[in-house]
């Protein structure tokens, strides 16, 4: 795959905070592919990103929601990859290990960090688990 090459030094990072509500997540995540678009990168990886950064923002929205709540979401080029936070001030989120978070066969729902983990090179929870930080290589 190529490496993007932004159109200058403002294009390598993205950031946005809205209110945290679902529809600020559906803007927030347009927002980012309208980001990830202008790095000319293969469909594949566009894809990933937006499936990552989909289910991240959902989780935010769903056990981060507060009164007065923020939602933000980060995103750096990195020379190998790109970083992306999605943070809330919620309570947090503590997730087992990798691989024992994936849901039941027939759960109807759960699958959100098991998917993001599916599709990204690293995942980690910070701030006590208010913010999702992942990488994914190119």
């Amino acid at each position: 795959m190529l490496r993007p090459q932004p159109d200058d030094a403002q294009a390598s990072r993205f950031e946005l905070a809205l209110p945290n509500s679902p529809a600020a997540a559906v803007l927030a995540r347009r927002q980012f592919m309208t980001f990830i678009k202008h790095l000319r990168l293969n469909a594949a990886f566009a894809s990933d990103m937006e499936t990552a950064v989909g289910e991240a923002l959902a989780n935010a929205v769903e056990h981060g929601r507060r009164p007065h709540g923020t939602l933000v979401v980060q995103a750096l080029l990195t020379g190998d990859g790109i970083d992306v936070t999605v943070s809330d001030d919620g309570p947090g989120f503590a997730p087992g290990p990798a691989g024992l978070d994936r849901p039941a066969v027939l759960a109807p729902r759960g699958y959100g960090i098991f998917l993001i983990r599916s599709v990204v090179d690293r995942v980690e929870f910070r701030d006590d688990g208010r913010t999702l930080w992942f990488r994914k290589h190119f």
